[in-house]
């Protein structure tokens, strides 16, 4: 499970989509960004530039997953003894 990283002590990989969230307002419900370059090369938020997030958090690749359940269902499928 992904847990919350604070933008001080980290950035996130260039151009992966992140769960963002501000400390300073936690009634605010995270949004979803990405880091890129600018025309100087640094790294900046894509939408939220003018109000850089305080914590990130990585989403999760859900694909592995899917596929373990698929071969789960299919190996559990193949073990059935139909009468």
């Amino acid at each position: 499970m992904s847990e919350w990283i604070s933008c001080e002590d980290k950035e996130p990989p260039l151009d992966t989509m992140v769960v963002i969230g501000w400390d300073d307002y936690p009634d605010i419900e995270p949004e979803m960004d990405y880091m890129t370059l600018d025309e100087d090369l640094n790294q900046i938020w894509a939408n939220y530039y003018d109000d850089p997030p305080s914590h990130f958090m990585v989403i999760p690749k859900l694909v592995k997953k899917w596929k373990y359940h698929a071969e789960l269902r299919t190996t559990i499928l193949r073990s059935r003894v139909f009468i």
